[in-house]
């Protein structure tokens, strides 16, 4: 559940009335299903009262579903042209093309681009060893220019879009997924890794609770460790990246999944009669 950060105090006071409606909610319900392992930690601890959480992953996103009008789809091919020509050309002395995509954040917790901003001082003496370009696929360009105005290696934005985020994704070489050491990002779920690897591209992230079955695909831990193994040893990359796609497509098949929300869909064994219902005998 999110807590109250820093954020102004009228923030606060509305995440904390939040948090009391949702405590409230959970315990009437019949089943508390959650996202992730370490969410339904939290709940259990917060909501003893409640029905202990099912756990049941994320299906892998599938953004072909996602309604768009032909005018939608003219212009997501122009910024996929427009995004293409801004990318350093391949080459044996071309910049390694790495990532980083998701939601801008916000006052609840300290993540989003404050994550990728963070990485500034890393990137920066990297890219002078090993020529290094970062797009930033998020939903907030005036927050992305205030954290990387000043930045000392090449960079640029991409604006999210369902349209073009597929092969916007596929235009990289490393996708970079840092996370701050707190309560909120460990609950979070394998979405992003899942994206990566089933697109193709090898990963380096910070240590998830959500991402530790993907040990063997990818560089868990050390940033900048993860991330020179992979500037050195592209063969290592491409062996990760093809470890992972398998992985990514077991754990987010959609056969189990669905499994688990039907067993989260049972009725219940002898339901409750309400206040002031007497049941005919």
């Amino acid at each position: 559940m999110r807590q109250p950060s820093d954020a102004p105090p009228e923030h606060n006071d509305k995440l904390r009335r939040r948090s009391l409606r949702l405590r409230q909610l959970i315990g009437l319900v019949d089943q508390v299903v959650v996202a992730s392992a370490r969410l339904g930690e939290v709940v259990a601890r917060v909501c003893p009262a409640a029905p202990a959480p099912l756990v049941i992953g994320d299906l892998a996103d599938d953004l072909s579903v996602v309604p768009v009008s032909a005018y939608a789809r003219l212009q997501a091919r122009w910024s996929l042209w427009r995004a293409d020509a801004s990318l350093p050309p391949r080459g044996p002395q071309a910049p390694t093309r790495l990532v980083w995509f998701g939601d801008q954040g916000g006052d609840w917790a300290p993540v989003g681009l404050c994550d990728i901003a963070a990485m500034r001082p890393l990137l920066e003496r990297l890219n002078r060893e090993f020529p290094l370009h970062l797009s930033v696929i998020s939903n907030n360009r005036s927050k992305y220019r205030r954290l990387f105005a000043d930045a000392a290696f090449p960079h640029r934005y991409l604006q999210w879009n369902a349209q073009t985020f597929p092969q916007l994704l596929a235009q990289h070489d490393i996708v970079l997924i840092p996370a701050s050491d707190n309560e909120f990002t460990a609950c979070k779920t394998d979405n992003r890794v899942v994206s990566a690897f089933r697109a193709g591209l090898p990963v380096v992230a910070s240590p998830i609770p959500s991402y530790r079955r993907y040990a063997a695909a990818m560089e868990p831990g050390d940033l900048e460790a993860g991330l020179r193994r992979y500037l050195r040893m592209p063969t290592l990359r491409q062996l990760h990246a093809l470890r992972g796609r398998t992985l990514a497509e077991r754990y987010s098949a959609p056969g189990p999944i669905l499994d688990r929300w039907q067993q989260a869909l049972q009725p219940v064994a002898q339901p409750l009669p309400l206040p002031g219902y007497a049941r005919a005998s």
